[in-house]
């Protein structure tokens, strides 16, 4: 505590007065945000790694937030982003999963396809960001757009052994979809 004019440390501390876990620092960190940043945290938590600037300022606009700029500074304050170039991403992944956890699940699905649908309008002939797409799609709710995606970028990318790993899961994801949609 501050105390006329020093930092006082107490002798014991409580367990009331202690965060139970980490999880908990987080939370009230996110909790604490205002609620344009807020917003903006929970809409690019849909992604993991980086998410360029013209995708943060479309999730922001989609979101009806005003001064995204603004708003993207004050999370890289609050250390809740960093910038690197020209895109962003969450300071700790930690942070990200727990403001991902805190969406309502339809919050959630509108996000992964809204994020999905951008990236996807964006690239083109880029198999990993196409990759991306058909994932975020997936989890949105519009299957065959993603599965769609994800069966075409993982061909390309099954013919490199360096990529197989990577288009295995996407592959499968897309045989699920089309094998309950009744599709070849």
């Amino acid at each position: 505590r501050y105390i006329h004019g020093a930092w006082v440390l107490p002798q014991e501390l409580s367990s009331s007065e202690l965060p139970e876990s980490v999880d908990d620092v987080q939370l009230a960190r996110v909790r604490a945000l205002p609620e344009a940043a807020r917003r903006l945290a929970e809409a690019l938590s849909v992604h993991r790694g980086q998410v360029p600037l013209d995708q943060c300022l479309s999730m922001a606009e989609a979101d009806a937030i005003r001064e995204p700029y603004a708003v993207l500074d004050s999370l890289i304050r609050e250390n809740v982003l960093v910038s690197v170039g020209e895109a962003y991403a969450f300071a700790h992944d930690g942070l990200r999963e727990t403001v991902l956890e805190q969406l309502a699940p339809e919050r959630r699905r509108q996000l992964h396809r809204r994020m999905g649908a951008l990236i996807a309008a964006g690239t083109e002939q880029d198999d990993a960001a196409m990759l991306d797409a058909g994932w975020h799609l997936l989890h949105g709710g519009d299957e065959t757009r993603g599965a769609r995606l994800l069966a075409e970028a993982g061909l390309r990318l099954s013919y490199s052994a360096d990529d197989l790993a990577t288009a295995v899961p996407a592959l499968r994801a897309a045989l699920d979809v089309y094998n309950r949609h009744g599709r070849s």
